[in-house]
């Protein structure tokens, strides 16, 4: 592993850990200005301001979210991750998604594009929230 993989595998680490702070203000540095989310199956998000718009409401209804790991891989500029997303809302109600994500980074480590591979009909059935 080069020394660029291994600092785009450990950013892309930190990203998924730092989920559970459940803080807009954590997650946007690590995105490109322009940075592109692309949440399937809605439409892409580009730049912080519309991410930002994205993930501020979940955090009022949620007591934790843990992104858990369960393969990493980084070749280049992309880091692919098989992880179980592990939503748990103050409502007492939990819901478990497993999730493939495939992240682009740029020269400077930041997230150029982050595409997120799941299925609705998991989300949907376990109770979570739809635009």
């Amino acid at each position: 592993m080069t020394s660029i993989e291994q600092r785009n595998e450990t950013t892309v680490r930190n990203f998924c850990a730092d989920w559970g702070k459940l803080s807009t203000e954590a997650l946007l540095p690590y995105f490109a200005t322009d940075g592109v989310y692309h949440n399937m199956p809605w439409p892409p998000l580009t730049g912080h301001q519309e991410i930002a718009a994205f993930v501020a409401p979940f955090w009022p209804v949620l007591d934790s979210l843990v992104f858990e790991l369960l393969n990493v891989s980084a070749t280049g500029n992309v880091v692919f991750t098989e992880r179980v997303d592990k939503f748990r809302f103050k409502n007492g109600a939990t819901l478990d998604l497993p999730v493939t994500g495939v992240f682009e980074m740029d020269g400077a480590g930041k997230i150029a594009k982050w595409r997120e591979y799941w299925d609705l009909a998991t989300w949907t059935r376990q109770g979570g929230p739809t635009p």
